[in-house]
Formats: structure tokens, sequence, C-alpha cells
């Protein structure tokens, strides 16, 4: 619930900032983009970290 706060707070912010939401709707719609990548393939591009046991992927780097 917390992500989905500050994910709806940056839009927000992006619009005020900006006086338009165009640059909210390239957030949502890589966002978008993002969410189907990962339900067809979660692993792609993910490093495994051995002594955390668990999978790491970076997104969103340097799209915006």
């Amino acid at each position: 619930m917390r992500a989905r706060i500050s994910y709806l707070d940056t839009l927000d912010f992006w619009y005020k900032h900006n006086k338009s939401y165009n640059y909210s709707q390239k957030i949502i719609d890589a966002v978008d983009v993002l969410e189907k990548e990962l339900k067809e393939a979660p692993y792609f591009l993910a490093k495994y970290i051995e002594h955390l046991e668990l999978y790491k992927k970076n997104f969103l780097n340097s799209k915006f």
C-alpha cells in the first residue's frame, strides 16, 4: 500500500511541477510496460545475489 501511495505522490509531484500530465503519463506507460515484462519473464536480466538469496533487477534506469 505504501508503494502505491508513493507512486501516486510521484505522479502528482510531476503534474504540479510541470503543470502538465505528459511526464506523469510517460511514467505510467513505462510502469505498465515493466509490469507486463515482469509477468512474462520475471528473472530476465536479473542478477542473483547469493549471500542475500534473491534476484535483483534494476528498473527504469536512464528511461527519463
